[in-house]
């Protein structure tokens, strides 16, 4: 009898319902997938009709991860809506065009992974014409003054929402490791404030977003550290202001040649 109690208190701690606290987790659905099926294109998992389950199996793992590790009260899984990168590419036509097409695998698993969120009864959104990023700005922004936000991507885009009361979680395998506004300047070198500016100026390849030729890393970021904000670049630039050390006046001038440009890729 000892041993049969055992046995059901083990089982009563595997099953205890979690304590929630206050807080809003929202997941950047079609970044975490496409890293997830990447990560498990070449074990060739199948269901018995022969369509692929690495994502998905990878994502419901991750997510059960992450509100076992990270337990709040609020969740939204956010998706990409299909053709959603046309909007930026009205502005920029190169945007995104560097990347390959989705595998017809890949956006079948999307398809599916929505219906596993309905399954589970997690809350899940998609607005047309919006990437994910763009919905995760605004839930983010109107809710951190009410709760903790937890972003999960490895979209380092979403680091400029690092706030006092927004983490990011960029390691999607272990989700007590979260990124706060001392961590972005640890990785980065600049403030989460900063980091809209940074990319514009030195580009984001990933995305296909040209940068300031002759500005890198090293300048944009001694730029940033002396004036704060890209348009106070600018104005120093204008105003032909002393310039931070290591900081070449050739720098400036193609600063002033490229204003528009990078206050467009600001954008």
């Amino acid at each position: 009898a000892a041993k049969q109690d055992a046995v059901v208190r083990k089982q009563v701690r595997k099953t205890a319902p979690i304590e929630r606290r206050e807080g809003l987790m929202l997941v950047d659905a079609h970044a975490c997938l496409y890293a997830a099926y990447w990560a498990t294109v070449k074990l060739k998992l199948q269901n018995e009709r022969g369509e692929g389950t690495g994502a998905i199996l990878a994502f419901a793992n991750l997510m059960r991860a992450f509100l076992r590790e990270v337990p709040v009260s609020h969740l939204a899984v956010i998706f990409d809506s299909p053709g959603a990168a046309k909007t930026r590419q009205e502005i920029l036509p190169e945007y995104k065009t560097n990347r390959n097409h989705p595998p017809d695998e890949f956006k079948q698993q999307v398809g599916k992974a929505k219906e596993m969120c309905e399954a589970f009864g997690w809350s899940y959104r998609e607005e047309t014409g919006y990437e994910a990023d763009d919905l995760i700005h605004t839930f983010a922004t109107s809710s951190s003054e009410k709760m903790r936000v937890h972003i999960i991507s490895i979209d380092k885009d979403l680091a400029q929402l690092v706030g006092p009361n927004v983490v990011l979680h960029r390691d999607t395998k272990s989700p007590k490791i979260e990124m706060n506004a001392e961590d972005v300047v640890a990785k980065w070198g600049v403030s989460p404030d900063q980091i809209g500016d940074y990319l514009a100026m030195v580009g984001d390849p990933s995305d296909c977003i040209p940068g300031v030729p002759g500005v890198g890393s090293a300048f944009a970021k001694r730029l940033l550290k002396q004036h704060g904000t890209l348009e106070r670049v600018i104005q120093a630039a204008e105003n032909n202001e002393p310039l931070p050390p290591r900081v070449n006046s050739k720098t400036t001038v193609t600063l002033l040649e490229y204003r528009e440009h990078v206050r467009q890729m600001r954008e």
